[in-house]
């Protein structure tokens, strides 16, 4: 059979996936590293000769989508300059937290 891909909801954002890809998320703080998740909100799946959508979640059971924590790590600085008025400046350095997935198969019943 053709390759299967997927629309996931993770973390607030959706994702279009395939079998092992990465995917860098913003961090999923109540996982371990190295262990095995299963993706649960699935929005689509399919591959070169058909697909299923669903509205807007498929069924619990119907798709199974595994992935693997790789690492938790934080992201490159990025600097927020604020001036306002004559003598007011500000400077925030912000750090999103992100994790990064490996996608170890999807499977369609």
């Amino acid at each position: 059979p053709s390759e299967l891909f997927a629309v996931v909801f993770i973390c607030g954002k959706q994702h279009k996936i395939t079998t092992h890809d990465f995917l860098l998320v913003t961090q999923m703080a109540d996982v371990d590293v190295f262990s095995c998740i299963q993706l649960e909100k699935v929005l689509l799946v399919g591959s070169v000769d058909w697909s299923l959508v669903g509205t807007p979640l498929l069924p619990r059971g119907m798709v199974k989508v595994r992935a693997s924590v790789l690492e938790h790590k934080s992201m490159e600085p990025v600097i927020v300059f604020k001036k306002k008025k004559h003598n007011y400046k500000k400077t925030n350095i912000h750090r999103g937290l992100m994790t990064l997935l490996r996608i170890e198969d999807i499977f369609s019943e």
